[in-house]
């Protein structure tokens, strides 16, 4: 959980980096939010793509996608997706193992390793369940690689002072 965290809180402040630097974090450079293991949210929104090793669990009216690209994926799960009610604006939905979805729309394709359970929504590109794809990230070697990145980050000496007014 604690890493999950200090990845998401390095995330954040490198996207705001020049393009340049963003390479610096390799595979979740295309994503607002990157998270290794789980990740449990309730009535937000991530205007660009989400992607977590673990489950993804998303309720209470979350929105993805928003100013993403429709050709990729909007939401990857290395295992499974838990959405609803919500909405995926731009792109569609991989899971590494089954998809439930409740109350929902999704623009864009539905593609799941598992099985995929619709209750009262729409999805306007094509449905895949059993599909034995392969995941967009591999996350093994995603968290091996942000992992080293982040520990060299740590190493480094200050270069400057960030003052925060009250």
């Amino acid at each position: 959980m604690r890493n999950s965290f200090f990845l998401s809180i390095l995330t954040g402040i490198l996207i705001t980096c020049s393009i340049s630097q963003a390479t610096m974090i390799g595979p979740a450079s295309d994503y607002n939010v990157f998270v290794f293991h789980d990740m449990n949210v309730w009535t937000s929104h991530s205007q660009g793509r989400v992607a977590a090793g673990g489950n993804i669990s998303m309720s209470g009216g979350y929105s993805v996608g928003l100013l993403a690209s429709p050709a990729d994926y909007s939401m990857v799960s290395g295992r499974n997706v838990y959405f609803g009610p919500g909405t995926v604006f731009n792109g569609g939905v991989f899971a590494g193992g089954n998809i439930q979805l409740k109350n929902y729309c999704v623009r864009g394709d539905v593609t799941a390793n598992g099985r995929i359970n619709k209750n009262g929504g729409t999805i306007t590109g094509k449905i895949s369940q059993n599909a034995a794809d392969v995941s967009p990230i591999g996350f093994a070697s995603a968290y091996s690689y942000l992992s080293s990145t982040s520990l060299s980050l740590a190493a480094m000496a200050p270069t400057g002072i960030t003052y925060v007014s009250p």
